[in-house]
Formats: structure tokens, C-alpha cells, sequence
């Protein structure tokens, strides 16, 4: 399947009103598992995609990290990812990348709270 950037934005739009919903759940316990099963799924795919970062990295002959950076940060659902995961080069938010859906602040918050498994960078993932 190969998403369009707009098709790419319209599901992250589509996530941040799913984790709205689960954000708003009243008991406590719900709450908490659904967001725990969230994290948990992120955590995992973060090191999957901190070990492809790697791995490519590591084989890509003729182009430097920061060629591969700027690739994976000029895709729109790629950048997305490696945002959601802590992973993106830019390591931050600003006017020329993809705006966080508002829903994933606390799971990026406590995300970064725990040790990440690293940031894409001309250096690599570190």
C-alpha cells in the first residue's frame, strides 16, 4: 500500500481523534490500559524503526547519513514516524515539519522521559 502525503495526513488526523476518544474515557483504569497498549505499540515500532535507520545507514553506499536524514525527513509519513518515535533529525518541532497531532504530546512527553533508542542524524541513529 503507498499513501499519498495527503492520505498520510488525513490518517494522522484520523489517529489524533481516536486518541482523543481515549483520552476522554471517564474510568480510570480503561483509560490507563488503552494508553499503556498505545505506548506499548509505539515503543516497539520506535525500535524497529531506530534499528532500519540503522541498518540503512549502515549498507547505503554512495549517498552520506545526512543524504539518508534528509530523505527520511522530506517523506511525509516517514517524518511523521520518526517524530511520533523520537527519532526525527530535527529533533523538535518547527514551521518545516509536520505538525504533532495535539492527542500524542503526553505519550511523546512521557516517551521521552524513558531512555529512546536515538535520533536520526548525519551521524547515524545516536
Amino acid at each position: 500500500m503507498s499513501l499519498t502525503d495527503a492520505e498520510v495526513r488525513e490518517r494522522v488526523a484520523g489517529i489524533d481523534s481516536l486518541l482523543e476518544r481515549v483520552e476522554a474515557i471517564a474510568e480510570p483504569s480503561a483509560h490507563t490500559a488503552a494508553l499503556e497498549t498505545v505506548q506499548a505499540l509505539l515503543d516497539l515500532y520506535g525500535e524497529g524503526l531506530a534499528r532500519m535507520v540503522g541498518h540503512v545507514a549502515a549498507e547505503c553506499r554512495g549517498a552520506t547519513q545526512q543524504d539518508i536524514a534528509d530523505a527520511f525527513a522530506g517523506d511525509e509519513l516517514v517524518s511523521h514516524l520518526l517524530l511520533l518515535h523520537g527519532l526525527h533529525p530535527a529533533g523538535h518541532l518547527s514551521v518545516t515539519q509536520p505538525e504533532q497531532p495535539p492527542a500524542l504530546v503526553p505519550l511523546r512527553r512521557a516517551r521521552r522521559a524513558d531512555a529512546s533508542p536515538g535520533v536520526v542524524s548525519a551521524g547515524g541513529v545516536g
